[in-house]
């Protein structure tokens, strides 16, 4: 039993392996945090505008 279980682990690392060059996981993974990031850098560049725009209101205020 103990043998049949080495091949079974030897069939399951071959897996793995035959997985790695199929990585659409970690793609899709790296396109949907691709995306978060280009939520996160458009959420930044939202803010500077209408900072910007108070700096310049404040500047008129003054």
């Amino acid at each position: 039993e103990k043998q049949t279980k080495k091949k079974r682990k030897q069939d399951s690392p071959k897996t793995p392996p035959g997985s790695p060059p199929s990585p659409p996981p970690p793609g899709a993974s790296g396109a949907s945090g691709s995306t978060g990031a280009s939520d996160s850098a458009q959420e930044p560049p939202l803010p500077p505008p209408p900072s910007s725009s108070h700096q310049g209101y404040q500047s008129t205020s003054t």
